[in-house]
């Protein structure tokens, strides 16, 4: 049977690794702000980093204050999600790509291989019913022998029974001659006594041919009954032997029909299992929803230094 070797492209995944975040984030600082500027720059996303007294020209001491912020890099972060996204999804149709031709290819592969399998069972079992037909067309011309050696056989037998009426024949014959000389060098001829002894000689010669009929008739009964009685068992010596073969051929015909069903059985299960494989994979919506999300305004995206 044609073998599969099943061969599948590499689509191991690749191992991601942590986007690096050091260029996400925008840090200033702003100082010598008044107090009644910072709630103004609370309101902005700064925190108070210090507090100093300061004079002023009336030597009050009022206080200024240092404020800072970090707020987020939208730009920077949509470019790396995005080229992340672009690479993960990439990989996944990729990987799903490669799956699909492996399992083209080997569904393609056992298709070829099964037909080869079917065409080359074909032509064997082909050859076991020309070769059972063969036997079929000898046990043919057999039968029509056999009736030709039957008929020369009683064709023979009618010409020996035929000599052996002659024979009986002459013997009856030159009794009667014998009786008519014996009755002549006696003095008794006369036809009355020839007849009547013709009569009884006559009686006897019919007596003695039916025997002949009847032995013929026997011997071509018991002949006709042995030949049937042979061609009998040979018919069913022969008619064995093609119901052996016949069953010699199914049972092989089974047993391929088995091999190529338990294979392709076992490759449909294993196309399964490769087909069932998902790589999940980020969709274009998920990369668009992030997008238009860090595209906003970054005015809720701070984040306290």
């Amino acid at each position: 049977m044609p073998r599969i070797n099943p061969t599948f492209q590499d689509i191991s995944p690749i191992e991601a690794q942590t986007p690096n975040a050091g260029g996400w984030y925008l840090t200033s600082s702003i100082g010598g702000l008044p107090e009644e500027a910072v709630p103004f720059m609370l309101a902005q996303g700064f925190e108070i980093s210090g507090v100093f007294p300061l004079p002023d020209i009336n030597g009050n001491l009022n206080n200024v204050y240092s404020m800072g912020r970090t707020r987020l890099n939208n730009a920077r972060v949509v470019s790396d999600l995005l080229q992340s996204f672009t690479e993960a999804y990439n990989e996944g149709r990729t990987a799903n790509d490669k799956r699909y031709e492996d399992i083209i290819r080997l569904w393609t592969e056992m298709l070829d291989k099964s037909e080869e399998h079917i065409d080359g069972a074909k032509v064997e079992l082909e050859n076991e019913i020309v070769l059972h037909m063969t036997t079929l067309d000898a046990l043919e011309t057999e039968y029509d022998t056999f009736f030709a050696d039957v008929r020369d056989d009683l064709s023979n037998l009618n010409i020996t029974l035929n000599a052996d009426r002659i024979r009986v024949n002459n013997q009856f014959d030159a009794l009667v001659a014998a009786e008519g000389q014996r009755l002549a060098s006696r003095g008794f001829y006369s036809a009355a006594l020839i007849s009547s002894i013709t009569a009884g000689v006559e009686e006897r010669r019919a007596l003695a041919l039916t025997e002949v009929s009847e032995r013929e008739q026997r011997l071509i009964a018991d002949i006709a009954l042995r030949k049937n009685q042979v061609y009998v068992d040979v018919l069913r010596m022969r008619s064995g032997i093609i119901d052996t073969k016949m069953g010699l051929t199914n049972r092989k015909q089974e047993f391929l029909k088995y091999q190529l069903d338990e294979r392709n059985r076992t490759l449909v299960g294993l196309f399964g299992f490769v087909e069932k494989r998902e790589d999940t994979y980020p969709g274009l919506g998920a990369m668009a929803q992030v997008s238009a999300s860090l595209g906003e305004s970054g005015s809720a995206a701070w984040r306290s230094a």
